[in-house]
């Protein structure tokens, strides 16, 4: 994974050697953006950090230049990297990466796919109540794709009342239940209760979140 170019804190360095040895010390910075630093992060998976790099500079003697390039590895063990995450306050933020599934066979898959997309930019303008309603659509897709709609109260209901005996599959199935009747409240205008509600940011992001990750993990499941 290429993460980026290192750049010097103080601007490059021009220095004038004579006919004695020496020695200089420079501090490169590397700027990682959240996605860059998740990425990092899952390929590291909880081990020690191992980085490639590489330095080019170039020595004149008048006119005339050399250039030269050196390759190294570092490692930065598990410890000292946590360290470094706290500082960045890395640990403070806990970030759900959610792919974005593009399936390319099922047409009701991939039209859930293109609603979750549709959500996101919903999202990124500011509409939150219209991100609500387009991840309603997002698990109706996804229902039809499966061939089992979006569940009944009947898998909630499980939940409370014999929980023991659900599978796996009837714990999705509740799941995108629940996640299907949140999203009914964006959608119905017309009920007191919807037109009582608003509905924000946090709301947004947790619903979007929820949405993405199903459509997510059942593609995946499918994959394997």
């Amino acid at each position: 994974m290429r993460l980026g170019h290192l750049v010097l804190e103080e601007g490059a360095p021009r220095t004038q050697s004579g006919s004695h040895s020496w020695t200089a010390t420079w501090q490169f910075a590397l700027e990682l953006s959240p996605e860059r630093l998740a990425a990092l992060e899952r390929l590291r998976a909880g081990g020690d950090l191992r980085l490639h790099v590489k330095l080019r500079g170039e020595v004149r003697n008048g006119i005339e230049g050399r250039e030269g390039v050196e390759e190294t590895q570092i490692q930065v063990g598990q410890s000292e990297w946590a360290g470094l995450l706290r500082e960045m306050g890395y640990r403070d933020l806990l970030l759900l990466e959610v792919p974005i599934a593009k399936p390319d066979q099922d047409a009701e898959l991939a039209h859930a796919a293109a609603r979750l997309i549709a959500a996101r930019e919903w999202f990124l303008a500011g509409r939150y109540g219209s991100v609500v309603q387009e991840c309603r659509h997002v698990m109706e897709a996804l229902g039809h794709s499966l061939g089992d709609g979006t569940g009944e109260m009947k898998h909630l209901r499980a939940l409370l009342d014999k929980p023991k005996e659900m599978t796996k599959d009837d714990r999705l199935m509740a799941i995108r239940r629940g996640i299907f009747v949140m999203t009914c409240l964006a959608a119905h205008s017309t009920d007191d209760v919807s037109v009582r509600t608003s509905w924000n940011r946090h709301d947004a992001l947790a619903v979007l979140t929820m949405t993405a990750s199903v459509i997510q993990w059942i593609t995946e499941e499918r994959d394997v």
